[in-house]
């Protein structure tokens, strides 16, 4: 029966394969909800935990076809399932005109967990996707579970990141030696590499700041409150001008205010702030107008709303980064006025 199987999946591995993969990802599209859900998180934790021990059966069992293929199977279902988990959380968190090269990183390796299958039996390959997919696990899943964010605890996903990775390593050579020795200098340099790269884009603010996340956000002429909600007057959003990708344009004599709905994990409130900045033609940079502080409380699906309005605007120009108090970016609110 497993030869049978085996033979099927074979002749129709590359529509099987994409098939599956893509239908996973719609299928996590729809069933993983919110980023703070601890269903959705240890459905992704048991995917890091699935990948991991087929890995080490897969290196330890090579030389046996049938448990070897069993492996095989089970590590392209969890790494499809994890990068697939992690490119939904990580794409409905970011705006895409400032955190694309992350995202495009992050469905770079979703791909290619199926293009490079092939080019798995290298040691260093299946740790490089195993720990890339476990640090951009670790660094929405590790402030859900303590209930804080902020630079300290993206250093503490890492290290923990580098805990795991480093007990798994321990196992597989104790598994496999003689494989593990050859593979060794790829594995740390890979490891290494994965490891920088992710900092580097944290600090620069090219990930995606989950678990925040920027649910709606636009600058309008009046906001009103009412029992009911927020009455938004003005231009409305676009899926174009709510990732900065086509700007609203305002009269010099309007008042602006800049709304924001931040979805933040239930156990967690913190001060954000919203910094309105014009970009100075004499200069070429941007300056800071103003910077305004606000709270945000957690557990909303559709975000906490808040808002903020800046005086005595001059023609040009102008954004609002969307930061929390320490200065990571969580969305940013762009115009032009006229």
């Amino acid at each position: 029966m497993l030869k049978k199987v085996r033979h099927f999946y074979e002749k129709y591995e590359i529509p099987l394969s994409y098939g599956s993969l893509f239908l996973g990802f719609i299928i996590d599209s729809f069933t993983l909800t919110r980023v703070d859900r601890m269903f959705d998180l240890f459905w992704v934790l048991g995917h890091v935990m699935t990948a991991s021990i087929a890995l080490i059966i897969f290196n330890k069992f090579y030389t046996k076809p049938k448990i070897k293929f069993l492996a095989e199977l089970a590590i392209q279902f969890a790494f499809g399932g994890l990068l697939s988990a992690c490119l939904v959380f990580y794409a409905r968190g970011a705006t895409l005109s400032y955190n694309w090269p992350f995202i495009l990183i992050l469905l770079t390796a979703f791909v290619c967990s199926e293009y490079f299958k092939k080019h798995f039996e290298k040691m260093a390959l299946q740790v490089s996707f195993l720990f890339f997919a476990l640090f951009s696990f670790s660094i929405f899943f590790v402030p859900v579970i303590i209930g804080r964010i902020g630079d300290i605890i993206f250093i503490l996903s890492g290290i923990m990141s580098l805990i795991f990775i480093s007990i798994f390593l321990a196992i597989l050579y104790g598994t496999t030696k003689e494989k593990f020795k050859e593979s060794r200098k790829y594995v740390f340099i890979s490891i290494i590499g994965i490891f920088v790269s992710i900092n580097i884009l944290y600090f620069t603010n090219l990930i995606p700041p989950l678990p925040l996340s920027l649910k709606d956000a636009g600058a309008y002429t009046n906001i009103i409150k009412t029992n009911d909600g927020y009455v938004l007057e003005g231009e409305q959003n676009t899926f174009a001008t709510l990732h900065g990708l086509r700007l609203k344009h305002f009269s010099y004599n309007d008042n602006i205010y800049v709304y924001t709905a931040i979805f933040a994990p239930a156990n967690i409130s913190i001060p954000i702030v919203h910094e309105w900045q014009y970009y100075d033609t004499t200069a070429k940079k941007w300056k800071t107008h103003s910077t305004i502080k606000l709270k945000i409380i957690g557990g909303r699906d559709e975000g906490f709303r808040t808002y903020s309005k800046s005086y005595s605007q001059s023609k040009g120009k102008w954004r609002v980064n969307v930061r929390t108090e320490p200065g990571a970016l969580i969305g940013r609110v762009q115009f032009v006025v006229e």
